[in-house]
């Protein structure tokens, strides 16, 4: 599914992982008591990570990454698309990797919007050196 995925959207990374089969089928077990308070699909998509990379150039890397996570406490002031009970963190990021050094704009807003996204913009330098 990952390849497939992958193709159609002209990306060079691809990944998905999840604990969908397995939350379903400790729901299905006898004897298992689902909580009542997390919705199902907080259920379900608990702990899964969406991932995706593309190279724009060939020293130029963008990559996303999208978490999901149940919560237990949901908070009232957040809005989330998929259930008030689930939490998503996202991080967006763009590599520069030249000889000098590897330069990263990155951002990991609590909400998507255009104020958190440039409200949480940072930028890196790493530079490798080996002897």
């Amino acid at each position: 599914v990952s390849n497939i995925i992958r193709e159609s959207l002209g990306l060079d990374v691809f990944s998905i992982r999840s604990n969908l089969l397995q939350n379903i089928l400790f729901d299905a077990l006898p004897g298992s008591s689902p909580t009542a308070s997390v919705s199902p699909v907080a259920r379900y998509l608990d702990n899964t990570t969406l991932y995706i990379g593309k190279y724009l150039l060939d020293d130029l890397y963008l990559q996303g990454m999208i978490h999901l996570r149940s919560s237990t406490q949901p908070d009232i002031n957040t809005f989330s698309f998929l259930a008030n009970d689930m939490e998503i963190d996202t991080e967006l990021s763009v590599e520069w990797n030249n000889p000098l050094a590897t330069f990263s704009i990155f951002t990991k807003p609590r909400e998507l919007s255009v104020f958190n996204l440039l409200d949480t913009i940072g930028f890196s330098v790493t530079k490798r050196i080996v002897f």
